[in-house]
């Protein structure tokens, strides 16, 4: 007859009840983020403003030319500096944010957008115009490619889709929004700014975009390819 050692016992027994425990439950780094769609809010609203930003300055181009008696040429650099300039960087931009994460990018694109906004509404000369709308390009560069990839960590698969399929209405929405607002800021003048105003209102709605992102997004983390 052979008598069971304490230690014969526990390999029988198999695995502590606690490990079973452990191993069953659920990997909580997949869980979907709890403020996803509050940030796909932010996301949205933040990506309008700089979408609306493109077309409200072809409504105000007669008065920004009547203004600072502009020429044609002028004219043209201020209207198609900032898309030229959006354009180009947007590819840097997306690289950036990847290698220096995605939420720090979105802001410094959010604030510098902002101030280049204002730069533009007090512009004292057609250059100093031209100088911002560039600078605003290049921070539009910054905060759009975030916007999807902050988007891909927050969302699950099947949520994503959805999330996606949001851009095209609200984008198609800002593009048709962007020349009645252009219209109804010049021909109200509110306080006396005229086609400034036009810039002038990215303030309130640039400070609303970087306090939101900076209390909802997500740190991602940083890759170092």
């Amino acid at each position: 007859m052979s008598i069971s050692t304490p230690d014969a016992i526990r390999r029988d027994a198999g695995p502590p009840a606690t490990d079973h425990r452990r191993r069953s439950d659920p990997d909580r780094s997949g869980a979907p983020h709890p403020r996803r769609w509050l940030i796909l809010s932010v996301i949205l609203a933040a990506e309008c403003m700089d979408l609306v930003d493109g077309t409200v300055v072809n409504v105000a181009a007669p008065a920004i030319h009547r203004d600072p008696h502009t020429s044609a040429t002028a004219l043209q650099w201020i209207v198609g500096a900032y898309p030229m300039a959006l354009a180009v960087g947007l590819l840097t931009g997306s690289r950036l944010g990847d290698l220096f994460g995605r939420r720090r990018l979105f802001l410094l694109g959010a604030a510098g957008f902002t101030l280049a906004s204002v730069v533009c509404g007090v512009a004292p000369s057609t250059g100093v115009l031209v100088g911002a709308r560039i600078a605003q390009g290049l921070a539009g560069a910054l905060m759009i490619p975030q916007g999807l990839g902050v988007l891909r960590e927050v969302f699950p698969g099947d949520e994503f889709a959805k999330a996606f399929g949001l851009f095209g209405p609200v984008m198609g929405c800002a593009a048709m929004i962007g020349p009645i607002l252009g219209g109804a800021i010049v021909s109200l003048n509110l306080w006396g700014t005229g086609w400034r105003g036009v810039f002038l209102i990215n303030l309130p709605l640039g400070l609303l975009a970087i306090v939101g992102a900076a209390r909802v997004l997500p740190r991602s983390s940083v890759r170092h390819a």
